[in-house]
């Protein structure tokens, strides 16, 4: 993946890098350093939606990226923490002091304006030294004060949809997706297919949000795409071996479908 890193797709900071921003383009969704977006080559459609998601929300060319998404026919959930890994690993290489990481399906639910007056009043009263900020998320368990009525900590969140983490956590958040990708493999070598895990992304950083500055924009202002539909999951997923182990063992409820990408 470092074969994407290039001068002009990178931005430096030449000066003291605020998440703040010192001026209108930089604040409110813009105050971040980069933006990669994962999408697989085989969703030129969501591409576009993205892009024009980006576009909407006035993020210039370049402070945003592409990044192929690693696709694992068997076992989505795989290709999907590893896509991730790319990504953290990709802005920590770049040397960005925060980065904003989306998947292609995810949309706002509010207009560009709110979601900028959101994020502004987000980043103004949580400590600067957040780690992450979820914006999509689904089947959460936040803490019930809020920060500036705009955002909560969080005890357990799921989706990958769209997150913002500082270069400070990059090693932690990349620990846990590399164990994710241990135990998805030896899913993989149990299963033909794998459609329901315990080791999903999204249910392995759980105790990493338990134990960190890990935020999450409540009331939510954006989501995946329902409309969209789920590159994982098949549509009778429940009645595979993967899924029927939970049903059949005392494991947490499985993911459903569109809970991931």
């Amino acid at each position: 993946f470092f074969s994407y890193i290039s001068p002009t797709n990178i931005m430096s900071c030449t000066r003291p890098c605020s998440i703040r921003g010192s001026n209108l383009t930089d604040t409110g969704f813009n105050s971040f350093d980069g933006y990669l977006y994962i999408n697989l080559d085989s969703r030129p459609d969501r591409r576009k939606a993205i892009e024009r998601l980006l576009d909407d929300m006035g993020v210039s060319g370049e402070k945003r990226m592409r990044l192929p998404a690693v696709a694992e026919a068997q076992n989505g959930h795989l290709g999907c923490v590893r896509s991730h890994i790319k990504a953290v690993k990709l802005a920590k290489a770049a040397g960005w002091q925060n980065v904003m990481i989306l998947e292609d399906d995810f949309k706002f639910s509010k207009s560009p304006p709110e979601v900028d007056s959101t994020l502004s009043t987000a980043l103004r009263h949580l400590p600067p030294d957040w780690d992450v900020i979820q914006i999509g998320y689904s089947s959460a368990r936040l803490e019930p004060e809020s920060v500036a009525a705009v955002a909560r900590r969080t005890r357990h969140a799921m989706s990958s949809s769209a997150y913002a983490v500082n270069a400070h956590f990059y090693d932690r958040l990349l620990s846990e997706f590399t164990e994710s990708e241990r135990l998805l493999e030896l899913d993989g070598a149990r299963f033909d297919h794998v459609y329901c895990t315990p080791f999903a992304l999204d249910q392995q950083w759980k105790g990493l949000q338990e134990s960190s500055k890990w935020y999450t924009i409540s009331p939510a202002i954006g989501m995946q795409d329902p409309a969209q539909g789920s590159d994982i999951m098949a549509q009778f997923w429940q009645l595979h071996p993967s899924c029927q182990q939970w049903w059949d063992r005392e494991l947490p409820q499985p993911k459903p479908p569109g809970s991931g990408s």
